[in-house]
């Protein structure tokens, strides 16, 4: 017998439990699907159900968790340990949860972030806000922009299929940047390389294109580098006007260096 859901009401548990002598738990936590924002479930959530079912000596339990990949980990290794002993202290508990989260940083053994560029100030292991146009939710979200894959057909950022007469993908910091240089990785022929498009900082009220953009015709697939006389700003774009294909539009990856940035 399987009973199911973050918090399983005592009087179902006691039920189940005196009514089957092999019984199990299945514990499912409803864990938000974006990357932005607080961990929905804490650890309070989860150790206080495993407390709450370890009276009843359940035979098995499980335990699942949603994406994405660094808060599954969190999770998980805080139900591991409950599992275990859910008797122990909430102190013990809010130490296993600070060492998953360290390891769950861009660039650590729990994080889908596995390369981190120094110097690269649209990094996620910078503290910086991302936001676009649209994104095709499904596969090529928009995390596929400053996630660290450079490949010609993978890890990209793709808007939905709605042919958008125009896209863009912004970095927003909590203070103003010096930046001097931006690096665009374009997509190979047939996974819509933009061709035209502008790299812009917001200055003045108001989005400048900076450097040589707007790029018209861009026949370049892998890296393009633009450079241009530093700009201190919060915030930054890609703006594409026109992609391989009409119906989407996209890039490979966007990293960000200020004035004495360095890159790989």
């Amino acid at each position: 017998m399987w009973a199911e859901g973050t918090y399983p009401p005592q009087p179902i548990c006691e039920k189940l439990a005196a009514a089957r002598r092999n019984i199990g738990f299945y514990v499912r936590s409803a864990e938000f699907m974006g990357r932005d924002g607080a961990r929905k479930i804490k650890p309070a959530d989860i150790v206080g159900t495993l407390r709450r079912l370890w009276p009843l000596h359940p035979q098995r339990l499980m335990y699942r968790s949603w994406r994405p990949f660094e808060r599954w980990a969190v999770n998980m290794a805080i139900a591991a340990e409950a599992m275990r002993d859910p008797l122990q202290t909430d102190a013990h508990f809010g130490e296993v949860e600070r060492k998953a989260v360290a390891m769950a940083a861009p660039g650590q053994k729990y994080s889908s972030i596995k390369h981190v560029v120094p110097g690269n100030l649209a990094s996620p292991a910078e503290a910086r806000t991302v936001t676009c146009s649209s994104e095709d939710s499904q596969l090529h979200t928009l995390i596929g922009l400053t996630d660290g894959v450079a490949e010609p057909d993978r890890g990209m950022w793709l808007t939905e299929r709605n042919n958008p007469k125009w896209a863009w993908a912004e970095i927003r910091w909590p203070k103003p940047q010096r930046i001097a240089r931006v690096r665009v990785f374009h997509q190979m022929d047939g996974h819509y390389r933009s061709l035209d498009y502008a790299i812009e900082c917001w200055s003045d009220g108001a989005w400048q294109p900076v450097g040589d953009t707007p790029v018209v015709k861009n026949a370049v697939h892998g890296w393009r580098e633009h450079s241009f006389a530093p700009v201190v700003t919060d915030r930054l774009r890609i703006r594409i006007t026109r992609s391989m294909h009409g119906n989407r539009m996209g890039v490979g990856e966007l990293e960000v260096y200020a004035a004495d940035g360095k890159s790989r």
